[in-house]
């Protein structure tokens, strides 16, 4: 629950709202009360500064770069693999015609969380389902880009993903 993640479009959005796991590079520079002196170069020293969310451009190979944050989603049959393979020879880049959401939510053996300290029960599961299936008819009718909506779990030991929910719209009128 700690690193949300969204791939939409030409993206991978990862959410850390702790700040513990994305860290970036700053440039800062020295900063001292002398006046400048027009010999000597100035060297930016790096700082760790923590980042709460980071925006990656998709191309393939990035993706093989770091395969434990893509194969769950190249493991469902929405295409995502595909799609980066197929788009990277084309001018524009690899794009998913499609917006996936990963919550990877907290277990019993899981690690701990910096923002809660409560595991997510399978009754936690069951009645977010149950609310899921509930809103999204009403949800869906008055969306123009939204198409369909489905709910997968993929489990760690599990070969694929196990799909829960599903639900789609035509926008076009059926006879």
């Amino acid at each position: 629950t700690d690193c949300l993640q969204v791939l939409s479009g030409r993206s991978l959005l990862i959410f850390d709202p702790t700040g513990n796991y994305l860290i970036e590079d700053k440039m800062q520079q020295d900063q001292t009360d002398d006046p400048p002196d027009h010999d000597v170069p100035v060297n930016p020293a790096p700082r760790k500064e923590k980042a709460n969310a980071r925006n990656y451009g998709l191309s393939h190979s990035f993706c093989k770069q770091f395969p434990d944050q893509f194969d769950p989603f190249f493991s469902l049959s929405a295409g995502v693999e595909e799609s980066l393979i197929n788009g990277e020879g084309s001018s524009s880049g690899p794009f998913f015609r499609g917006t996936i959401v990963r919550i990877p939510l907290r277990t019993n053996n899981g690690p701990s969380s910096f923002i809660c300290d409560r595991t997510f029960l399978p009754s936690d599961a069951d009645k977010m389902i149950a609310l899921m299936e509930e809103a999204i008819p009403r949800t869906m009718l008055f969306s123009y880009n939204l198409q369909s909506v489905s709910l997968d779990t993929w489990k760690p030991l599990d070969s694929q993903q196990t799909s829960i929910l599903s639900s789609r719209v035509s926008s076009s009128p059926s006879g």
